[in-house]
């Protein structure tokens, strides 16, 4: 019946065999899917060197980085640190005394300008109001010949000059003659400052804000060595792996096909064989009753015997043999062609997998 059929082929060694298989060739191909771009890459960026490195180079490349300059920047964290203590240090102790300093200053500038532009009023009105020339000459007479003074001959030789009544005035502080009054009016100092903005007072408060940010001038561990350096040791590492890999995937694979040929070969040869190889005695399963008789298969009854060289036995018997033959022969096919794929899996490697420095773009 069907339903008899379907579970002898769910049950035979042949089922197991072929969803072993499957399940075998489901796990190949993505163990290649995932394999075989690792492949590619090693390649491209290490022996044929279309690409700058590889997957495991810029990772070791990375981590090499960040080891040496591992110690830079612990450097430059504790420097970064220590410059903004000392930047908030020194606006704790400049910011606010200098302000102060500078209030103080600008109410001393601003009196200075209201003393300045008094005396200047001052001294205009006197050069207004005073006739210089005649009280210098009147000081020249009461104190030529005095500190400051030149001799009386040199202002004039009248007996004026000589004989004079009038008394000197002195300085009580310097215990010297006052200068004459034009000297004082010229005075240079009367007529500053040129113009009012010559005396504002500069800004000399301490703006935090003005400190500069600590800038790091180091560039860094030198990139170029480190990533050819990283490369070189990846590329390495990489072709150690693919050597070793391929090398056990050729060897594992060529093993088992190989073997699995040979015993399918001799098995299928044994069979197509059997004639040479066997006894010739043969053990078939046969249906009786309770009584012991046995029971003649379906069409028997278009022999004339069950047994014997004309009866339904030998019948049966020369189809099995034909259809043992027969796929033995297809086993052997079989076994020739379980060579193929690692014939074909040699000339797919046969190229070098050598790491080349040169060959780096």
């Amino acid at each position: 019946t069907p339903r008899a059929v379907a579970f002898n082929v769910l049950t035979s060694p042949f089922m197991w065999g072929a969803l072993y298989t499957v399940f075998f060739a489901i796990f190949v191909f993505f163990l290649c899917q995932m394999y075989v771009p690792i492949y590619n890459q090693y390649i491209d960026g290490c022996v044929v060197g279309e690409t700058n490195g590889t997957f495991i180079s810029n990772n070791l490349y990375s981590i090499a980085y960040n080891y040496a300059s591992e110690d830079g920047n612990e450097k430059y964290f504790n420097g970064m640190e220590d410059y903004n203590i000392e930047k908030v240090d020194y606006c704790s102790a400049y910011s606010t005394s200098s302000q102060e300093q500078q209030n103080e200053d600008g109410l001393f500038m601003d009196s200075l300008k209201t003393s300045q532009k008094a005396t200047r009023d001052d001294m205009y009105l006197m050069e207004q109001c005073i006739d210089s020339s005649t009280m210098d000459e009147l000081f020249q007479k009461a104190c030529c010949g005095k500190t400051n003074y030149d001799d009386c001959g040199t202002y004039g030789t009248d007996d004026g000059w000589y004989n004079s009544s009038w008394k000197c005035p002195i300085n009580d502080y310097s215990d010297k003659p006052f200068q004459t009054v034009g000297e004082y009016v010229a005075e240079a100092g009367c007529d500053e400052p040129s113009a009012w903005s010559d005396w504002d007072l500069k800004d000399a408060v301490f703006y935090c804000t003005d400190v500069p940010d600590c800038t790091i001038t180091c560039g860094g561990p030198n990139k170029d060595i480190i990533r050819t350096t990283t490369e070189q040791c990846g590329c390495m590492l990489e072709w150690l792996i693919h050597a070793v890999w391929v090398k056990f995937s050729l060897a594992a694979v060529i093993y088992i096909l190989m073997n699995v040929s040979r015993m399918l070969f001799t098995r299928a040869c044994c069979k197509v064989f059997w004639e040479h190889l066997s006894p010739k005695v043969f053990t078939y399963t046969a249906t009786c009753d309770e009584k012991g008789r046995v029971l003649a298969p379906e069409k028997a009854d278009q022999f004339h015997h069950f047994t014997g060289e004309d009866g339904a036995l030998k019948s049966e018997l020369d189809r099995t043999l034909a259809r043992y033959v027969e796929a033995a022969k297809w086993e052997v096919l079989f076994a020739a062609l379980l060579n193929v794929p690692w014939i074909v899996f040699l000339s797919l490697v046969d190229h070098t997998l050598t790491y080349d420095p040169n060959a780096q773009s």
